[in-house]
């Protein structure tokens, strides 16, 4: 039972990742967690993947602080394959389709479209697979157990994407449609 868990918190991680790559090619944004490390990655001239991976193991710090009862299997394969796995998907779909600049409009929707079905597939494996929360998805879960309910999921989470959205925008990150809807 534990296996299959694990497996399918694998394969979301690999979906979500794929799903990144996806709507980076569209060029439309991507989801806010996304749309910060990309900032962050220009602004650092580190991979997408490498900022993705740090800022995952800063998050963790509070949550391990705050929250340690979400950390379990699923958040420690997250910190482990979320950041490489970005960057290993970024890689083939850049490597094999072209730079985003280089895409004509019809394929830069398509890839925003699958992008985000895709993504939402990769996330209900990955809540499914219960077995733990990535340190940014537990932020919220934290706010609203260390508040006693008065910041709830809900806002906290909305405080979380538009705070990922503003460092974004400031460090120089595409924000468009696809940055909307994941978001949503």
């Amino acid at each position: 039972r534990i296996r299959r868990r694990i497996a399918s918190n694998i394969v979301a991680i690999n979906i979500m990742c794929f799903a990144t790559a996806m709507l980076r090619l569209s060029h439309f944004g991507t989801d806010p967690y996304s749309c910060m490390n990309l900032g962050l990655s220009l602004l650092t001239n580190l991979s997408f993947g490498t900022c993705t991976s740090i800022v995952c193991f800063l998050l963790f710090i509070p949550v391990l602080l705050l929250g340690r009862q979400f950390i379990k299997a699923g958040t420690i394969i997250y910190l482990i394959l979320l950041g490489p796995l970005c960057d290993v998907y970024s890689f083939i779909l850049f490597s094999s389709i072209g730079l985003p600049e280089t895409l004509n409009i019809t394929s830069r929707i398509c890839f925003l479209a699958f992008g985000i079905l895709i993504s939402c597939l990769g996330v209900s494996f990955y809540l499914c697979s219960n077995i733990g929360l990535g340190p940014y998805d537990a932020i919220p879960w934290i706010l609203e157990h260390r508040s006693d309910g008065h910041i709830t999921y809900k806002w906290g989470r909305i405080l979380c994407d538009c705070t990922c959205i503003i460092i974004g925008f400031f460090c120089g990150s595409v924000i468009g449609i696809g940055t909307l809807a994941m978001a949503c």
